[in-house]
């Protein structure tokens, strides 16, 4: 009867244990969503030297046209945004050096 209370007892502390560590990794990566999101609301039509300067360096930069650019983020690292599980990846549309719209993706 006791090896039975033992075994139940490690099982149920495995599963805590388990379930509070998913809880912390959707935190985490909801903060960083959360940042990403916020810094990205007002962007759309400013310089993307003001997305550089709170992002760094991107990672590539890829010329579409000679108005037209895509500037290519993955993080980590990154300075500014929370941590979070996996690779962001940011994709910003830049026409003649303002933002037009970004994406972003994250993979495990």
């Amino acid at each position: 009867m006791l090896e039975v209370t033992v075994l139940s007892l490690f099982v149920i502390a495995a599963f805590a244990g388990s379930l509070f560590v998913n809880v912390r990794r959707a935190r985490l990566d909801s903060r960083q969503e959360k940042a990403l999101a916020d810094l990205l609301a007002g962007c759309s039509g400013r310089p993307v030297a003001e997305l550089v300067w709170h992002l760094g360096d991107p990672y590539e930069i890829e010329k579409a046209s000679p108005r037209r650019e895509l500037y290519i983020w993955k993080f980590p690292p990154a300075v500014l945004l929370p941590r979070g599980r996996g690779l962001l990846t940011l994709m910003a549309t830049v026409d003649e050096g303002h933002l037009t719209s970004a994406k972003w993706k994250r993979q495990l």
